[in-house]
């Protein structure tokens, strides 16, 4: 559907050539399915403009930015965004500061990524702590977590009330519920078990008549869609992401070999739709910040053309619906 507005979405296309190709294929895709988005690419100039040269008139929708420099996971934060302006990171945070972009998506680590658009764009002025998002497909429906990203011993439950608040918002405008089921997450069903901070953050949601709180939730029950949004520190939402995501994708990996036995379920019929579904889930989720001064999203390192796609479609949302205004807004931030 045509809008009258254009949306401008800036993207990380450096990387190795097969990475680029996979990338720009899903680019590719997204302006075909959304005829507002318009992509600003971020790379390698002459590599950008040969792979895009058999698409036609799609073209016309892509505009290139060159860089020349890069920034490394090893590289000393701040000095590299001081040092690497002409990097893809630095540059794509500044177009969306300089408001030429509405979002900007970077395939490096989500710690990184927000580090630096902390420093290039900063945070909600009344936030204490910026939390960090990760929308991951499930088996029944799609849910979020939410956590502290990075920061540790400085985080109160009033902190995990807000996260619950914005998680819910965000659910409500990307899935359409309008009473997200809000969880904490836990190895048990006692909060007092995950010390303090869980402790006292339960009485608070359970006090809150702006979260529909259901208490805690177990990491083996993530996938079945018992909860919308889980809330966590940032250690544990770091970790349970770590394992689900290399879980999913040895098993997906396994699951198309040719074996003698079955891995799932008792018919073949049973294993082709457990393998469909774990195709699907193999992707990691999109991370996204919803407390900086700005939409960036975070990808996996090498997303496919279907993440690619889909993260693109997924940021315009959060562009056309303004979910960040309308969050500075109701939270009065």
């Amino acid at each position: 559907m045509r809008m009258d507005r254009v949306i401008n979405i800036a993207l990380d296309v450096s990387g190795s050539s097969d990475q680029i190709a996979e990338r720009i294929s899903g680019c590719v895709s997204a302006c075909s399915e959304y005829e507002d988005v318009n992509l600003i690419l971020l790379g390698d100039m002459a590599y950008i403009e040969n792979a895009l040269s058999a698409y036609g008139p799609l073209r016309n929708r892509i505009r290139i930015t060159h860089v020349t420099q890069e920034i490394g996971e090893s590289d000393a934060l701040v000095a590299a965004v001081r040092d690497k302006q002409d990097s893809a990171l630095v540059k794509g945070l500044k177009l969306v500061k300089n408001g030429e972009a509405g979002a900007f998506l970077s395939c490096m680590a989500s710690k990184c990524v927000s580090d630096a658009a902390q420093i290039i764009l900063g945070k909600i002025e009344r936030l204490s702590v910026s939390p960090l998002a990760t929308l991951v497909p499930g088996l029944e429906k799609p849910f979020l977590i939410i956590d502290t990203g990075s920061t540790g011993s400085n985080v109160r439950p009033s902190d995990f009330v807000l996260f619950a608040k914005m998680g819910s918002l965000y659910m409500r405008y990307l899935t359409g519920e309008q009473k997200p089921d809000v969880r904490l997450l836990s190895d048990s069903e006692i909060p007092e078990n995950g010390g303090p901070l869980y402790r006292d953050s339960y009485e608070l949601l359970i006090r809150s008549n702006d979260v529909n709180f259901g208490g805690t939730i177990r990491p083996e029950e993530l996938w079945h869609g018992k909860a919308d949004v889980i809330v966590c520190d940032g250690y544990t939402g770091g970790l349970v992401l770590g394992i689900m995501t290399g879980l999913v994708r040895d098993i997906a990996r396994v699951s198309t070999a040719k074996r003698k036995y079955l891995l799932f379920g008792r018919t073949k019929e049973q294993e082709n739709d457990i393998s469909s579904k774990l195709n699907k889930l193999s992707a990691k989720g999109m991370t996204f910040f919803p407390g900086l001064n700005g939409n960036v999203v975070s990808l996996s390192e090498r997303p496919d053309h279907e993440t690619i796609r889909k993260t693109i479609g997924f940021s315009a949302k959060l562009i056309r619906e303004d979910i960040r205004g309308r969050l500075i807004s109701n939270l009065r931030l």
